[in-house]
């Protein structure tokens, strides 16, 4: 039990140093202080999460997972077309 949420923090810290997968799998959550709208912070959204429960805690890390996944692909195919327009 232990050794598995261990694996998934792993996992999560790896998942969390770019806030793009995050954006990609939950979206910005806003907060309104003082009659100002700001966004919540992925970091700190992820320190809220619940991480005894093994379960809800694997499907967010897969979540986040397949947005990494989806935002790579989504780079490597438009970085070709980048280049070019930048060549020009």
């Amino acid at each position: 039990m232990m050794e598995k949420r261990e694996e998934l923090e792993k996992k999560l810290k790896e998942l969390i140093i770019d806030d793009r997968f995050y954006i990609k799998a939950f979206g910005l959550r806003t907060e309104v202080v003082n009659n100002v709208s700001g966004y919540i912070s992925p970091a700190n959204e992820v320190k809220n999460w619940d991480k005894s429960d093994l379960v809800e805690f694997e499907k967010k890390i897969l979540a986040l997972e397949n947005a990494k996944k989806e935002v790579l692909e989504k780079e490597a195919k438009e970085k070709p077309l980048l280049e070019r327009r930048n060549e020009y």
